[in-house]
């Protein structure tokens, strides 16, 4: 999942590797990318299973471009961008 910013000049979106759910900011055309921030996977065991939950979901930025939230973990997190 990504968003576009109002201006049209970013994109910021989500890149799992594994341990880790990583947030990006780049232009439209993929170059300019810069990582924000990441957020680790919970991980945990019920029943004698093991259960990865994706930690971070919808990227959005914020009207004045300057901040991006995203859920995690049934709680909203802003993030400044510069």
């Amino acid at each position: 999942m990504s968003d576009m910013s109002a201006d049209g000049k970013r994109v910021c979106f989500f890149s799992d590797d594994g341990p880790a759910v990583h947030l990006y900011v780049c232009s439209p055309d993929g170059t300019g990318l810069r990582e924000i921030g990441y957020v680790a996977r919970h991980v945990s065991r019920l029943s004698g299973t093991l259960e990865v939950s994706d930690p971070a979901y919808f990227p959005m930025w914020s009207p004045d471009g300057r901040r991006i939230s995203f859920l995690s973990r049934y709680t909203l997190y802003v993030v400044n961008v510069d």
